[in-house]
């Protein structure tokens, strides 16, 4: 719902924000009753006197918090219920996560509407009773609630009391962590008022958008109108990189290396290299940080993108419940970028080159094989096959481990990628020298963008057109001793401007020869031999060439 105000005429409309139209609010699926559904609306038993106090539980507690992580958007609330369903017990705590709360519940795509990601009713104690509690989200999607409990049962005998439960992000859905004790109270409210603290706040700190900051009350001794309030903090478990150096190097962090459970940051100046394979939950890397990879990372939690992230030869995978925050401009992957699907829905793959950020969006529409593994990524030049002159400058490698079929929109960049005529560019899906036009397809040429429906096979993918097709020609020639004698069993490898590389031996006269070449190409020709050595050569090719000699060098 939404408040609609007319500042003209000084009114508020309360509105769905959709039209009206049938079907388009949001209703969270209480299936637990409210507490403290008696007449006076006061359940909560205290040690040492028979005045209960009120848990509010007719309306939703202080806040609805709202929280976008890198398109990720989530609403988070909490109220109290009646844990048993019966009115034997007095109150715990009902949650809830929503995803996507701006989409319209009434559009026909199922995953353009909000959904309920995740909810549950905290009650792990057997007899304490929970309420007036708060709720918030981090920037690494981790949860912390804070709330009121009290126990009057002989042998327990709590005075209302302060708790937290978090909530990680790899934690399984629709559960929290143990409870703490923040602060233990000394007093229980006496006499005949029943109102408690009316309301409880859990704030995030915007210094760092991770720390949780909780305030409500507490009585030190028995009493009336003899409140205390409390402020406490939490964060969850945390390091910084404090020295240059590997990633599984203790030392190189504050507070040991990152694990699943252990988030990490890298903060400006910086450089962390992961040596070996590695794996963390929430890893930030910070404006200024530098993450270099020599080998491959897994990142289960929030991947929080401040600068560019370069793989190299190495794959970054972020798994089923993984996340990417800050994706922008001046913060991406350039190389190969991996994502684990463990349900339908949508994911931008925040790939680019060292030119510009060109990412690839995502929406799994199936998902026949759960888990299964899409891999992106992005190339600065036209795809070999397709003309230059009328294409876009840019292509992208898309690999499958699995089976899905997904939704697919390339974004790429104007002026940076556009020649020639943008709106007669095409979609090609490119398997080695064999291209497949795809279509349906939708060009935006207003917001450079390529969409295309259904995929479910995946190679090079490449925007424009196809360039002229190119007669085939042989290439042949001797490898050869300084002597003139005929080199055995070289290597000769033959590399087009693209980096696609083909390669032979020599026979035991030196022969080698290449059949079935794209003429009008440049290529590089070059030899290895264990006895001798040869320099490269550089070719462009109109016809058949023979003759084409390699001398050793000594």
């Amino acid at each position: 719902m939404r408040l609609k105000p007319d500042f003209v005429a000084s009114t508020v409309t309360l509105t769905d924000g959709f039209g009206g139209a049938a079907g388009t609010f949001v209703n969270l699926p209480v299936t637990v009753t409210l507490a403290c559904n008696d007449a006076s609306g006061a359940c909560i038993a205290q040690p040492g006197t028979t005045n209960k106090l009120d848990t509010l539980a007719d309306r939703l507690m202080y806040r609805l918090a709202y929280r976008n992580r890198g398109g990720v958007d989530s609403l988070v609330v909490t109220h109290s219920v009646d844990p048993d369903g019966v009115g034997t017990r007095s109150s715990a705590l009902a949650w809830y996560e929503v995803r996507n709360p701006l989409g319209n519940p009434a559009d026909a795509n199922p995953l353009l509407r909000p959904v309920l990601n995740q909810n549950a009713v905290f009650d792990p104690g057997a007899a304490s009773d929970r309420w007036m509690g708060s709720i918030a989200m981090n920037k690494f999607g981790a949860m912390l609630i804070g709330y009121s409990i009290a126990n009057a049962n002989v042998g327990t005998l709590l005075k209302p009391s302060i708790a937290v439960a978090g909530r990680h992000v790899d934690d399984a859905l629709n559960t929290l962590q143990t409870e703490t004790i923040a602060v233990t109270g000394t007093g229980s409210q006496t006499g005949t008022l029943t109102r408690w603290g009316d309301y409880s706040t859990m704030q995030v700190d915007p210094a760092d958008e991770e720390t949780f900051w909780y305030t409500t009350e507490y009585m030190s001794a028995d009493g009336t109108f003899n409140w205390r309030t409390r402020i406490v903090s939490y964060k969850f478990n945390t390091t910084t990189a404090s020295a240059d150096g590997d990633f599984n190097t203790d030392s190189n962090w504050n507070n040991g290396k990152p694990t699943a459970t252990k988030s990490g940051i890298v903060p400006n100046g910086r450089t962390i290299t992961v040596s070996t394979t590695s794996t963390a939950g929430d890893l930030n890397i910070n404006a200024g940080g530098n993450l270099v990879m020599n080998a491959n990372l897994n990142v289960t939690g929030v991947l929080t993108l401040g600068t560019k992230v370069d793989t190299g030869s190495n794959t970054l995978t972020l798994g089923c419940a993984a996340t990417v925050s800050g994706a922008s401009v001046t913060g991406y992957i350039i190389g190969n970028l991996q994502k684990d699907f463990c349900s339908t829905g949508t994911f931008s793959f925040p790939t680019g080159t060292a030119n510009g950020y060109s990412p690839v969006d995502t929406n799994v529409t199936s998902l026949p094989t759960n888990p299964s593994s899409l891999s992106v990524k992005a190339f600065e030049s036209s795809r070999l096959g397709m003309t230059s002159l009328n294409s876009v400058k840019r292509y992208w490698a898309l690999g499958l481990t699995g089976n899905l079929t997904t939704n697919l929109t390339f974004n790429y960049l104007d002026p940076i990628d556009v020649a020639g005529t943008e709106s007669s560019y095409k979609m090609y899906r490119w398997n080695g020298i064999t291209s497949t036009a795809v279509t349906p397809f939708t060009l935006n040429t207003a917001a450079n963008t390529m969409s295309v429906t259904g995929i479910s096979t995946f190679s090079d993918w490449a925007i424009g057109n196809l360039g002229p097709t190119a007669s085939l020609v042989n290439i042949s020639g001797r490898v050869l001793t300084s002597g003139g004698n005929g080199v055995n069993n070289a290597i000769v490898i033959l590399t087009d401007t693209a980096g696609n590389v083909r390669t032979t031996r020599s026979s035991s006269f030196g022969i080698y020869s290449f059949e079935g070449i794209a003429a009008g190409e440049t290529y590089v020709v070059s030899v290895t031999s264990k006895r001798f050595s040869f320099s490269p050569r550089t070719v462009t090719l109109g016809d058949d060439i023979v003759d084409f000699d390699f001398v050793s060098d000594k």
